[in-house]
């Protein structure tokens, strides 16, 4: 057996890690619902949206939430050319309406 670094291999110990999934809202934590119900019926900023799902971190917020769900389509900016615009607001999409009923459903 070598060890790493001779015979120009990695043993099963020193595997190459593979890339790890980001961490990313879950569609059915209760943020995620609420994040989309503040933004359903009129356009919110994100001050707005991370106030509403009660986060304090507005990086994580960005990142965990806010930026996964407009890349999933659940939420759509009104200036999409500028996502960093202070005048950026958030509205709930189509789907994003699918998934709170979804969410509604099944708390019976």
């Amino acid at each position: 057996m070598g060890k790493k670094g001779e015979g120009g291999g990695e043993t099963d110990r020193h595997r190459a890690s593979t890339m790890q999934v980001p961490c990313k809202y879950h569609a059915s934590t209760p943020q995620v619902v609420t994040i989309l119900q503040a933004a359903l019926h009129e356009n919110r900023s994100r001050g707005e949206l991370q106030e509403a799902a009660q986060l304090k971190n507005r990086d994580n917020f960005r990142k965990n939430y806010l930026k996964p769900l407009v890349e999933d389509g659940l939420l759509e900016p009104m200036i999409p050319d500028k996502p960093r615009s202070p005048k950026q607001r958030y509205r709930t999409t189509a789907a994003g309406r699918a998934l709170i009923k979804a969410a509604g459903e099944e708390e019976r």
